[in-house]
């Protein structure tokens, strides 16, 4: 499925499709509900029109751009990650773009449920004593100015990406599980259940302060 947005500094939601973000019309709608019918009334109807240029990019003033809106990732029966690849964000704004991770929220961590993406500082010291049903997140894109995000339950906003004017750049979701035997996640049973979790990243896109 594709959408389109068009202000100068948008969200989107990276839920588990490329959605696309550009100058699409919304239509506004009004009623007349207290004249009497026996006059006539006039109403008026604005429309816009939008006109890209020849190279496909937004008029100037609007961003116009691409994201990933659902990606997934598999941890396998001997605890490797497999990465989600294959993402990328494509800008045809007529400006430059930063591209950050606003917000990332895992709806069962408070109840231990499921996977959870732990900070990898402490993933890393407890990661012999975690089951596979506990992991570390990254995302990471491609370009000038890229970042790796760690993604984690309430995490702080953090800068992914710089993408200059017509310019791509493509994600990649990596990872680590933990490498425990000691069942601490209890109430998942993935060993013979298996495990299944869903996960919300919102992004932030706005107009770079440094233009090309």
């Amino acid at each position: 499925m594709k959408k389109v947005l068009t202000t100068a500094a948008a969200l989107a939601m990276l839920a588990p499709t490329m959605t696309s973000f550009a100058a699409v019309p919304t239509v506004e709608n009004g009623t007349l509900t207290t004249q009497s019918d026996s006059g006539a009334y006039q109403s008026e109807l604005s429309i816009e029109g939008t006109v890209y240029t020849s190279s496909g990019q937004a008029p100037a003033g609007q961003l116009s751009v691409t994201l990933p809106t659902k990606i997934g990732f598999t941890i396998d029966a001997d605890g490797s990650f497999i990465p989600a690849t294959g993402m990328s964000i494509k800008n045809d704004s007529s400006v430059a773009i930063d591209v950050s991770v606003a917000k990332f929220t895992d709806p069962t961590s408070a109840g231990k449920q499921g996977i959870t993406p732990l900070p990898s500082k402490y993933f890393l010291d407890h990661r012999a004593d975690l089951d596979r049903s506990f992991v570390v997140l990254g995302l990471e894109g491609s370009g000038e100015d890229a970042e790796a995000v760690e993604l984690y339950h309430n995490m702080p906003a953090a800068s992914l990406v710089r993408i200059g004017k017509g310019g791509t750049s493509d994600l990649v979701l990596h990872g680590a599980a933990g490498t425990g035997d000691t069942h601490t996640n209890a109430d998942s049973e993935f060993e013979t259940k298996g495990a299944k979790d869903n996960f919300a990243l919102t992004f932030k896109i706005a107009k770079s302060s440094k233009q090309d």
